[in-house]
Order: structure tokens, then C-alpha cells, then sequence
């Protein structure tokens, strides 16, 4: 800036703080807005309604600028700018019950007048121009004055965001109008008179025109091109979102690299050495490749400053065109003409892109790109409509070609295994549960349905079970052969699964689970295939449970590749895992029906958060569930306001401690004994009773307190001395630390001091698998609606027993059941392997249920019931809204 005058130099010093203050605004009005208490929707509108006011301004007030003193005029516009940013200010405070309409009020007025200062300030900067003899370069400087304030204004409002509140941005914004309208009156006030040079119909008299045409009548050949990109950038700010909708985190990359370009592009023309016909040519490509590296965020941003860059050279090049070629009588009138073109035209795209969303990204982008390289190739408006013409049919032509309803999840594990038959959170189960699926599967009103199963026969009083298999294929096209059936369960017992254990009445299950990796017993197993379609199940002796064995996930059906893949039949394939998120999409050739309209893209995203850190992701947009959530009274209320709606979710989850059998017994005795007598948990919103016993009310064979009788009448020895004790808390379960603090508190007055401390998921599984604690607070979910889902567990010898118990008493129990028939007789037998279970010392019951929210978002039409918990919600049964 060197070469210009001191009074330009201001004049863009001015106009960069004004740009500054506003971009700043609107960022942290987004990122604030559930803060205050404005809902989304009015968000939308106003900011719609901001474009839209700049157009109908410019367009039938932008002359006013060569109809009377612009000096005047631009400080007026700053100064009631300034003074509607302060009521902005007030607004959030004094109109706290209804603040979308002060604050639609102010922001769309203040709108107004800040569109009326575009073209003073454009009559001005082509009067800098003049005076400078910048023959229109004085119009690349203006840009970046006006647009490089982006990624600066990104910035300052991310410290507004992490420190501050939306106050101090909307006082931000009023200084920066404050400092503009004093730069103007000290430097411009009567010194330049020729600013005032008007047209020959001069008027102090300012009617309404309609300014549209004059832009295409006056200069048609820069009115084509600048239309032509405007065309291809249609919409770029609700494109950024679609580009990034599966990483969002990247979306403020994506508004610096806008602004970045504003500075790059300048030092790059500036000799002017690369021919326009390859800029076109350039921002065609990386439109084009933002389309086809759509799932590779880190190559959509980079080929964002690509095309930035691109556009911006071009911008500038038809701005320099535009200010040397403008007469200045009418140049307010002129460049109001073009900026109505501009902001409708990036106004109807912000629609466009919004209102076509089912289009897939690729077409969106390979159209705009069509129009770039034909304009490149020959400028004729005539060959540009073709095209255009032929790119909108290809768009549309083609009904598969559709966006995919995408539904935000989340996931705070970091054990996330791909193993089905390795899993031990519901982390993990929910995850496999959408990539893989079994011969039967369970309905929500939890009764046992097939699945991959056509149909079945049942032979020789219970003994043998033929089943016929549907029509499926894998996820690399390969169909489905009853001989992956046997491979999958002589896997189960080969590797040792928790479902082996279940599973093990299945005819020659033990000789499998010692063959290890060889196949040496596979023939003798009882799980053969007839033919591709049947396959034969052998049991040992008829079981009453054995469809709800093949029910759960642990039991899907896979093909294991040899690089160590899982090939699912489920409806959705992993598509990407990065460092932030999972990427799942809906399989074309799923071979159940589906429901109405299913999620067919699933982002899972990796948080570390706690639930009030969860909740406010969900405030903002960032996730569109909280099922497995405790969300606080006053949030829910916020959530319900933005529509989101509770779901039937987890009642059977358990709440117990493990007690260390290091521990001395009679220490072990008191803690039990106090839990089971004293103990009585409550927290508001969630549907937790007591517990004492193992299986949850809605379970048969659960006991009640008159079933342990025996034990709360037992004697309990009195410690004559304090002993300290670590009680091991999962981190980020506020319900957990509650229920532990009462813990803590009951067992003080025994003597029996406890040291509550939080530790991650890593922590928990090696404190579980090293006993490295004294008391582990534990939470369980049924793997499906029977006993023995979780009672198998307890038996000897067992690798999945974590509880500490070996009874002999207990494995003749669990015998015995799997050989009854009669329900009454199987709920009986539970009862007993519950108090022998207890009798170990080892297992002292909590609650029973959760304070699991149920919530879903407001894009989310239906929600089947999962009582079981979320890892057993099957995600294609979910129906999202048109």
C-alpha cells in the first residue's frame, strides 16, 4: 500500500474494521445462539433474511450514493449501525423470555443500513482509484479490505467463543463501526469534493429504482463473467456445510481458507502471467475433486483454498475491469446494480443447495464444474446455457443418485473391537450390530424372529434344528453359503467367545473350543452344512433358549479374510474410520426390508465428553442422540424446545460393585450387608429400583427382598478400627459418582472409609482383568431378555466370569436349567443361583434401570422401544423425517 495516499489507506483500514466487526458478529451469533436461548430456525431467518435485505437495498436504493453526499450518508449508516449493536447488547439481557424478536428487529435493520454504505463505499473507493491512477486495482485492494477480514474475524471470534460471551462481540462489532465513521469525517469531510461528481439527471430528490439491469445494459461483457461465477460458487457457504457434513470440525477451516485466499490470490496475479482460460480450467478441477474426495476431508479443504484462490483471481480481475470501465457519475448506481446481482445470486444458491440436499455431492459439484471449463473453453453465454441446461438433466435424471440421510452418533469408548465374537462392551455391540446380523434377531417387544433364516424345522424331539437361509450377500458381493454358517460358530468356540459358553450344548462345542486355530474336529462338529441354502444345528440336548442364543449379535454370521477383515451381511459396511469419527453407509444390497426412509449415513463420532458436555453438543446440532445420556431437567427442556423427542430406551441395565476377594470376608460381609439393607438410591428423571438381587424386575426369577431374608438377618461382625478402601468409578457416569458418594457415605459410619476415584474405560477393563482394585462399581446390560444371558456367566471356569465366584452348586444349577421346559421351575432355580452367588461375598447388587435420557433429535420420526439398552437398537429400523 505504498503507492497509494494516506486517506486510502484509511479508507481501507476503515473498511477492514467494519468488515471485522460484522464477521465476528455473525460467527458468534451462530455459536451462541442456543446459549441465549434462540432457537435454530430463527437463526436461519434472520441471517436469510440479512442477504436478502442487502439485495432489495442495493437494488432499488444503491443509486442514493450519486444522488447526494456520500460522506454524509456512509457516517449516518455507521452511526445507527453502532447504535443498533448496542441494543443487540441489551437485548440479550433485557428481553430474556422472547429474544428472537429484538433480536430480528435489530439484526435486520442494522442490515439495512450497512447494505446502503456498499455503494457509498464503492463511489468512494472508484474515487481513490482516480485519484491514485490505479486504473481499477484500487478494487483488489477493497476486496481484501472487505473479504480477507474472514479469516481473522474466525479467529477473534473463536476467542469470544472459549473466553467471552456474545456481548463482547456485539460491542466488538459497535466499535469497529464507531472507528469507521470518524476515519471517514477526519479524512474525507470536505477535502475531496470530487467524490460528489454526479450524473447529468441529478436529483437531490431520492425515488426508488429498481437498479437490476443497469450492471447488463452498461457493461454486459463483466456482467457475464462475474455471473458465470457467481453461478459456479452458488451457494458456497451452505456448500462448505454439505462438503464437511461428515466432519464438521473442519467447517472453520474451511471459512479461513475463504479468507486466506483473499491474500494469496493478489500475490499470485500479480504479475499477471497465468491466462484466465486456465483459471477457469483450475477451478473446475478442484470443484470436481471436491466432489469425487468427498469422504477425505483433509483434500476437500485443501482443494477448498484451490478454488478460492481461483475464484478470487477472477473476482479481482472482473472487479479491476469493472472500476476502470464504470463511469463515475453513476458508479453507485452501477456497482449497486452489481451487487444486487451478486447477493441474489449467492442468495437463490444458499436455497438451491439447502432445498436439493437429496442430489449426490458428486453431481452437485461436476456440474459446476461443467460450467467452468465450458466458459474456459469458449465464452459464449448461449454454449454456457446448454451446458448448464445438460448438467441440470444429468442431475436429475438419475433416481438413485440421492444424499443420504445422515443421523450424528457418538461414541466416548476408545475399545471398540470389530470381533463379534470378542465383545465385551455395549460399545461394541451396538457398533457390530449394524455391520453384522445373525439367523435370528430379536424384536423390540423382545420375542425371537428370523433374520438371515427363511425358514427352520425342529427334529428329533428338540435335538436337531434345520435351517433354510434367505438370499443375502456379503459385504463384497458374495452371497451367503450355509459353510459360512459352520465357520462362524466353529470360530466361536475356537476363540474362546463369551457365546461359547451359552452355546455349549451344540454337539462336539467342547472338542472345537480345544482345537484352538486348528480345524482338526471340524467334522465332528454339530453345526453342518446340507447345502449352500440349509444348514443343520446338533445339540447335545434339547434347550428352551436356543433361538434366543442365535439371536444376539455374538452369533451373526461373517466372512473372515485372510488380511483379518469382517465381511458382515448387516445393513451397513464401515466406510471410513478416522481419528475423529466412523463413517457407516447403507448397503444397496441389504437383504431385509427396511423402514420408510432409514438412515443411510452413519456418522459415529469419538468424544471424550461427560453427559453435560454431550448434552451441549446435541444444544448445538453436532449429534442427533442422547438415548444412553442423563441429561439435567433444565436441558431437556432445551432439547424439547428444538424439537427432539424421548424414546423407550434401557430399563434392564444393572448396577452392582465388585468386591475384591482379597478382601477379608468379614470386611466383605459388612459391605454387602449395608448395601442390601441400607442403601437406597433415587435420582430425578431416571427409573432406577432397588436391587437385590442379580436380574432386573422385568426379568423372571428376579428376588425381592423377602427372598434374602436370611441374609439381611445375618450377624454382622463390627470393625473396631477405620480401614481405607479405593472404590473405582467409571469417569464421565454422573449417575455412577452419585450412587457412589452414597456408598461412601452409608459405609463411613461402618468404619469403612472409601476413597471414590474416576478412571477411564482403558483403566476399568485392566483394573477388571488385574484385580487391581478393592471395590469396582459395574454396570451390565442383558444380552437378550432371559436369565441365563446373564447367570452363564457365573460358571466355573468360565474366562467371562469376572465375579469371583467358583460354586459347584452354582454349575449344577445352570445344568439343570438349560434341561426344564417349565418357566415357573427355570425362575425358581434362578432365585437360588442369585443367593449362592451372593453367599460369595464378591457381588454387592445397587439399582437396577438407568437415567438414560431417550432422547433423539428432531430429524428422527420414529424410534422402535429398546428396553435392553441402545447396543440393541438395529439402526435401519429408525425412520428419519422427509
Amino acid at each position: 500500500m505504498r503507492s497509494i495516499s494516506l486517506d486510502a489507506k484509511m479508507f481501507l483500514f476503515g473498511s477492514f474494521l467494519t468488515s471485522l466487526g460484522s464477521t465476528t458478529y455473525i460467527i458468534s451469533l451462530l455459536a451462541f445462539s442456543s446459549e441465549i436461548g434462540l432457537p435454530l430456525w430463527a437463526i436461519g431467518v434472520t441471517i436469510g433474511l440479512l442477504r436478502i435485505t442487502g439485495f432489495v437495498v442495493n437494488n432499488f436504493l444503491g443509486h442514493a450514493a450519486d444522488k447526494i453526499d456520500p460522506i454524509k450518508l456512509l457516517v449516518s449508516c455507521e452511526l445507527i449501525a453502532g447504535i443498533l449493536s448496542l441494543f443487540l447488547a441489551l437485548s440479550s439481557n433485557l428481553f430474556s423470555e422472547n429474544i428472537f424478536f429484538p433480536f430480528f428487529f435489530a439484526t435486520t435493520l442494522k442490515s439495512l443500513f450497512t447494505a446502503l454504505q456498499v455503494a457509498n463505499s464503492a463511489k468512494i473507493a472508484k474515487f481513490l482509484d482516480d485519484k491514485n491512477k490505479k486504473d481499477g486495482s484500487f478494487a483488489l485492494l477493497k476486496n481484501k479490505a472487505d473479504f480477507g477480514t474472514i479469516i481473522f474475524g474466525t479467529f477473534i471470534s473463536l476467542l469470544f467463543i472459549k473466553y467471552f460471551s456474545l456481548n463482547t462481540a456485539i460491542y466488538f462489532d459497535f466499535i469497529t463501526f464507531l472507528a469507521n465513521g470518524f476515519i471517514i469525517l477526519i479524512f474525507f469531510n470536505g477535502k475531496n469534493k470530487k467524490i460528489f461528481t454526479t450524473s447529468s439527471n441529478y436529483s437531490k430528490k431520492i425515488i426508488i429504482q429498481n437498479n437490476f439491469s443497469k450492471y447488463y445494459k452498461l457493461l454486459p461483457t463483466i456482467a457475464i463473467s462475474d455471473f458465470i461465477l457467481a453461478l459456479v460458487m452458488f451457494g458456497a457457504n451452505t456448500l462448505n456445510t454439505r462438503l464437511f457434513l461428515e466432519n464438521p470440525n473442519f467447517l472453520p477451516f474451511a471459512s479461513g481458507a475463504f479468507g486466506l485466499a483473499v491474500w494469496i490470490a493478489p500475490m499470485i496475479d500479480k504479475k499477471k502471467i497465468i491466462s484466465e482460460k486456465l483459471i477457469w480450467y483450475t477451478l473446475s478441477i478442484a470443484l470436481l475433486l471436491q466432489g469425487l474426495l468427498q469422504q477425505y476431508s483433509g483434500a476437500v479443504l485443501t482443494m477448498s483454498l484451490v478454488r478460492n484462490i481461483s475464484y478470487w483471481i477472477l473476482f479481482n480481475r472482473i472487479s479491476k475491469n469493472f472500476m476502470r470501465d464504470c463511469p463515475t457519475e453513476n458508479y453507485a448506481s452501477i456497482s449497486a446494480s452489481r451487487q444486487s446481482n451478486i447477493v441474489l445470486t449467492g442468495s437463490l444458491g444458499e436455497f438451491w443447495v439447502g432445498a436439493t440436499g437429496m442430489i449426490d455431492i458428486i453431481i452437485e459439484m461436476s456440474w459446476r464444474a461443467t460450467i467452468a471449463a465450458g466458459y474456459a473453453f469458449k465464452k459464449s453465454s448461449n454454449k454456457i446455457v446448454s451446458l448448464g441446461i445438460f448438467a441440470l438433466a444429468v442431475m436429475t435424471g438419475d433416481p438413485n443418485m440421492t444424499e443420504a440421510q445422515t443421523l450424528n452418533l457418538f461414541t466416548t469408548s476408545e475399545n471398540i473391537t470389530r470381533d463379534p465374537h470378542k465383545l465385551e462392551s455395549v460399545n461394541s455391540v451396538f457398533f457390530n450390530l449394524q455391520l453384522h446380523r445373525g439367523l435370528f434377531r430379536l424384536t423390540p417387544d423382545l420375542q425371537v424372529m428370523p433374520e438371515l433364516t427363511e425358514s427352520f424345522e425342529i427334529k428329533d424331539s428338540g435335538k436337531k434344528y434345520l435351517l433354510h437361509l434367505k438370499q443375502a450377500f456379503f459385504t463384497d458381493g458374495s452371497k451367503l453359503d450355509a459353510q459360512d454358517v459352520v465357520n462362524s460358530f466353529y470360530r466361536m468356540f475356537q476363540v474362546g467367545s463369551s457365546m461359547a459358553v451359552d452355546l455349549s450344548y451344540i454337539t462336539g462345542s467342547k472338542q472345537a473350543y480345544l482345537s484352538g486355530s486348528s480345524d482338526d474336529h471340524k467334522k465332528n462338529f454339530g453345526v453342518r452344512k446340507i447345502s449352500p441354502t440349509i444348514v443343520e444345528f446338533n445339540l447335545d440336548r434339547p434347550h428352551p433358549l436356543f433361538l434366543l442364543h442365535l439371536a444376539v449379535v455374538d452369533s451373526s454370521i461373517f466372512k473372515l479374510t485372510t488380511d483379518g477383515k469382517f465381511l458382515g451381511l448387516g445393513p451397513y459396511e464401515l466406510l471410513e474410520e478416522t481419528n475423529s469419527h466412523y463413517r457407516l453407509t447403507l448397503r444397496h444390497n441389504f437383504f431385509s426390508n427396511l423402514s420408510k426412509i432409514a438412515p443411510t449415513n452413519i456418522i459415529i463420532k469419538k468424544v471424550k465428553a461427560n453427559n453435560e458436555e454431550l448434552s451441549d453438543l446435541a444444544l448445538k446440532g453436532e449429534i442427533d442422540c442422547l438415548d444412553a445420556v442423563s441429561v439435567s431437567i433444565e436441558k431437556t427442556k432445551r432439547l424439547k424446545i428444538k424439537k427432539w423427542s424421548p424414546y423407550v430406551a434401557a430399563s434392564t441395565r444393572i448396577l452392582f460393585l465388585s468386591l475384591n476377594p482379597t478382601i477379608k470376608e468379614n470386611v466383605r460381609k459388612i459391605i454387602q450387608h449395608t448395601i442390601l439393607s441400607e442403601f437406597n438410591f433415587s435420582m430425578p428423571g431416571s427409573n432406577y429400583v432397588k436391587s437385590y438381587g442379580i436380574l432386573p424386575p422385568s426379568i423372571g426369577g428376579s428376588l425381592i427382598k423377602s427372598d434374602i431374608e436370611p441374609i439381611l438377618h445375618e450377624k454382622i461382625p463390627q470393625l473396631k478400627s477405620k480401614i481405607n478402601l479405593r472404590l473405582l468409578v467409571l469417569k464421565g457416569f454422573e449417575d455412577m459418582l452419585l450412587i457412589a458418594n452414597q456408598v461412601q457415605s452409608i459405609l463411613a459410619k461402618k468404619n469403612i472409609e472409601l476413597i471414590v476415584e474416576e478412571i477411564s474405560e482403558e483403566q476399568y477393563f485392566s483394573s477388571l482383568k488385574n484385580k487391581n482394585f478393592d471395590l469396582l462399581m459395574r454396570s451390565k446390560f442383558l444380552d437378550y431378555p432371559e436369565a441365563l444371558s446373564f447367570l452363564s456367566y457365573l460358571r466355573s471356569g468360565n474366562e467371562f466370569n469376572k465375579y469371583d465366584i467358583q460354586s459347584k452348586l452354582i454349575d449344577n444349577y445352570l445344568d439343570k436349567t438349560s434341561t426344564i421346559i417349565d418357566q415357573q421351575e427355570r425362575f425358581s432355580i434362578y432365585k437360588k443361583i442369585q443367593i449362592e452367588a451372593l453367599a460369595s461375598r464378591t457381588i454387592a447388587p445397587l439399582v437396577f434401570g438407568s437415567n438414560s435420557s431417550g432422547l433423539w433429535s428432531e430429524k428422527v420420526k420414529f424410534v422402535p422401544a429398546h428396553p435392553m439398552g441402545l447396543h440393541t437398537l438395529p439402526l435401519e429400523t429408525l425412520e428419519l423425517k422427509d
